[in-house]
């Protein structure tokens, strides 16, 4: 099992998944994102609070940046374009 889901994006920042680990997390979070839309909408018609709705967006967004950042083959860092050695999936350096 490859112990990396992410590698580091070759132009900008963060990273991008390469195993179905990191796509399952990237799933995950955008139906938690989705899920938010739908919840604060009703709240908002119903006239309740959407301090709830937020806080559950705002862990689920630390979460998933903290799992992005800790299963990345590299380190995050803004990118222009290949700068350095390329990182394969492996883990070796070509």
């Amino acid at each position: 099992m490859n112990e990396f889901w992410f590698v580091p994006k070759r132009y900008g920042y963060g990273a991008t998944p390469v195993t179905w680990e990191g796509w399952a997390v990237v799933a995950a979070f955008v139906a938690i994102v989705i899920a938010f839309a739908v919840m604060y909408r009703r709240r908002k018609k119903a006239g309740l609070s959407n301090t709830r709705p937020w806080m559950v967006l705002i862990a689920s967004t630390a979460v998933f940046v903290w799992v992005c950042a800790v299963k990345t083959n590299g380190s995050w860092a803004f990118r222009w374009g290949q700068i350095g050695p390329q990182v394969s999936l492996e883990g070796s350096v070509a």
